[in-house]
C-alpha cells in the first residue's frame, strides 16, 4: 500500500489479455455484480472472456504493485465533471481505502489501463486499425489534423484517434464535444476546464497508446508496464 499512497505521477500497463492467468470462473470471483452481469450480456463468448480478462487483469496487476489480494482492488466511479452524475462519471479504483483516478482502454485481445493520483486518460489501438481510424477522417478530424493526415498516411489518423480519446478520457466526460472540435496534433489542450498535456507513449506497428495529464502534471515522472 505504501507504493500507491505516495504515488507521484501515472502507471500505464499494456496488456495482452491472452496472458491473463486463472480461468474465468476464478476472475468472477473479483469482479462486482455488475460486473458480472456485464459479462455475461455478451453475445459472444469470446467477447465475455476478454472483458473478464481485462476486468480481472487490472486487479492482477494493481494488486501485486500495492501487495494486495486482487478482491481488494475495487473498480467504481467517480460523478461526472458537468453534471454530476455517477452513471457515467469517469472510473476511479480503490485499495484499502486509497482512491486513485484510473482510465482503461480495450483493443482486443490488448488492454490499456492508469492510475494517478490525479485526472489521467489513456487509450490504447491496434496498428491494424489504421484504415478504420482514416475512415472516419470526414467527421472526426478538424482540417488541420485532416492535412496532417493526408501527408502522413492512415497511420497517422489512428495516432491522431487515439489522443483524442486519452484527452476526453482525462476530461472525465467522453466524446461530449464532437471529435472534428478537437484537434490532437498540439500536446497542450486548453479547454473549458482546465488545460491538458497529451504525449504518445507507445508506437508502433503493433500498437499505439497515448496519454493525458493535467498540463501542471505533465512533468511527473511516468512509469510504462509494456509487454
Amino acid at each position: 500500500m505504501p507504493v500507491l499512497q505516495s504515488l507521484d505521477g501515472p502507471i500505464v500497463w499494456v496488456v495482452d489479455t491472452r496472458n491473463t492467468p486463472g480461468s474465468c470462473e476464478e476472475w468472477d470471483a473479483w469482479l462486482t455484480e455488475r460486473e458480472r452481469n456485464r459479462a455475461a450480456s455478451f453475445k459472444f463468448e469470446r467477447l465475455a472472456s476478454f472483458y473478464r480478462a481485462v476486468h480481472a487483469g487490472v486487479r492482477l496487476h494493481v494488486a501485486a504493485l500495492a501487495g494486495v489480494q486482487p478482491n481488494q482492488v475495487a473498480i467504481d466511479q467517480l460523478p461526472c465533471p458537468r453534471c454530476g452524475s455517477v452513471r457515467h462519471g469517469p472510473p476511479s479504483l480503490v485499495v484499502e481505502g486509497t482512491r486513485l483516478h484510473f482510465s482503461l482502454s480495450k483493443a482486443q485481445p490488448y488492454c490499456a489501463f492508469a492510475i494517478a493520483p490525479f485526472p489521467v486518460g489513456v487509450d490504447v489501438e491496434r496498428g491494424d486499425a489504421s484504415s478504420i481510424a482514416g475512415e472516419l477522417a470526414s467527421d472526426a478530424f478538424t482540417a488541420r489534423e485532416l492535412d496532417a493526415i493526408r501527408a502522413h498516411g492512415p497511420h497517422e489518423a489512428l495516432r491522431l484517434w487515439v489522443r483524442k480519446e486519452a484527452l476526453v478520457k482525462a476530461r472525465g466526460i467522453g466524446f461530449a464535444d464532437a471529435p472534428s472540435k478537437i484537434c490532437a496534433i498540439d500536446d497542450v489542450h486548453a479547454c473549458e476546464d482546465g488545460t491538458w498535456h497529451v504525449r504518445d507513449i507507445v508506437q508502433g506497428e503493433a500498437l499505439q497508446v497515448a496519454l493525458c495529464v493535467p498540463l501542471e502534471r505533465a512533468e511527473a515522472p511516468v512509469c510504462v508496464k509494456a509487454p
